[in-house]
Parts: C-alpha cells; sequence; structure tokens
C-alpha cells in the first residue's frame, strides 16, 4: 500500500484552480534530543551523557511545479524575495485508502527558508519539481 497524504497551510485553502494544495513528497518529520558529554574527574574510561534540548529536522515539501498562480509560491516569494515573513503553521494529513484522515502532524510557525527547482535537463523526460523547505518552532501529532 502506498501513502497518500494532503498538506495544509493556515490562510491557504487552495494552490490555485484547485481546492487543495499539491505535494508529491513530505520530508523531515523528525525529532530528536541533543546531548552533552562531560568527563568525571580521574575517570578516563568513559563520559556521561546528559540530554539537551530537541532539535526539529527542517520540514520540506515537493511536488511538481506549479504554473498557475499559486498562493503558496506566493508566500514563499514574499519571504525570500522580498523578506516579508509570515509564519504559518501546516498540517501533513496520512489519509486511508477512503481519504480519510488516519493521523496528523502539525508544524508551528513554520517560514519559508529555501526553494530548489529540478535540474533541467532536455535528455530526460521528467517533471520540473520544486522543493519548498520551511523552518518551524515544534511540531505534535494529532
Amino acid at each position: 500500500m502506498s501513502f497518500h497524504f494532503r498538506i495544509e497551510i493556515d490562510g491557504i485553502s487552495s494552490d490555485g484552480e484547485e481546492g487543495y494544495i499539491h505535494c508529491q513528497k513530505v520530508t523531515g518529520l523528525s525529532l530528536e534530543t541533543g546531548e552533552k558529554a562531560f568527563y568525571e574527574g580521574g575517570e578516563n574510561t568513559f563520559q556521561h551523557k546528559l540530554p539537551e534540548q530537541v532539535k526539529f529536522g527542517k520540514l520540506s515539501i515537493s511536488r511538481a511545479m506549479v504554473l498557475k498562480k499559486s498562493p503558496v509560491i506566493k508566500w514563499v516569494k514574499d519571504a525570500l524575495e522580498r523578506f516579508d515573513f509570515v509564519p504559518r503553521n501546516i498540517t501533513v494529513i496520512l489519509l486511508n485508502k477512503e481519504h480519510l484522515p488516519l493521523q496528523s502532524w502539525t508544524f508551528v510557525n513554520c517560514w519559508p527558508q529555501k526553494m530548489n527547482i529540478s535540474d533541467l535537463n532536455a535528455e530526460e523526460s521528467k517533471f520540473v519539481l520544486e522543493t519548498l523547505d520551511f523552518n518551524y518552532q515544534y511540531f505534535y501529532r494529532a
């Protein structure tokens, strides 16, 4: 069974004429605890490790490039080209075969950090992909 999902961005209800936001791949649903290592005086055979703050991955959304006017791309370009950052929550919703939600992850106060367009190669017949990277404060699983 392959996964299918949708994303929702607060304040952006669609991506042009469609009633949803196009998306092919989402990465960055990760978090890990940092660690601080220290040695005990006079003991050189091991080190103590204590937990530090949680580190979150970078949220990346990949999709076929949208050619029509896109509110998502306008938001990203406003941030990257005009330095006009408007943080928005992004929710990734995993769907079952009936298109009903199974699980969701909400990324809080996302702001666009990078936009990447795939290489153009006349010798390959591939879609032009755009990848949008976002930083955020934290995410939670609902």
